[in-house]
């Protein structure tokens, strides 16, 4: 195997992804079994040019239920959120870090949904119920339904979405 860029990249948004969600699930090693039997590093290294929202969602929904599939065959029960989050993870790691605003697809690819993220979401009461959800246990429908709910009340659903997520915040209190 030849060592390079690409495959540099493709360890790295791995780990990345690995360390998000691993803590109580699952190790490094089996969560890179499982990223490596999706399509994702193709994507990625593809270049392709996503047209709009809804192809991207596609495929993003495609890649969470092929990674619970893969991990179910690996015999560890995976939700969706989980899943959400590795997708998320790696695509912010090798995508939106890696090129920036060189690559237009960044405007379409979803920001990692975890607690630091549903804790801060705005004092609308259209959070007031997803602020108390916990990301680890989101089932197919009740992730969508976050997307919505915050594409309508923010306007955005992109990698901007992280300016609530600071992690120096103690969040147990």
């Amino acid at each position: 195997m030849q060592y390079d860029i690409h495959e540099h990249k493709h360890r790295f948004s791995i780990w990345t992804a690995s360390r998000a969600v691993q803590r109580s699930f699952a190790t490094t090693l089996k969560i890179t079994l499982v990223i490596n039997n999706t399509n994702l590093r193709e994507f990625v290294e593809s270049g392709v040019k996503i047209e709009n929202q809804e192809q991207f969602d596609s495929l993003h929904s495609h890649w969470c239920n092929l990674i619970i599939h893969e991990f179910d065959k690996l015999k560890i029960d995976a939700s969706y959120g989980r899943a959400a989050k590795i997708v998320a993870v790696y695509l912010k790691t090798s995508v939106v870090i890696a090129a920036g605003p060189m690559n237009p697809n960044i405007q379409f690819i979803h920001p990692p949904i975890d607690r630091i993220i549903l804790k801060n979401l705005p004092k609308l009461e259209s959070f007031k119920q997803i602020r108390k959800l916990n990301w680890t246990k989101l089932d197919e429908q009740s992730y969508w339904e976050i997307v919505n709910t915050i594409r309508k009340e923010l306007k955005m659903f992109d990698w901007k979405l992280e300016m609530l997520w600071h992690p120096a915040q103690d969040y147990d209190r």
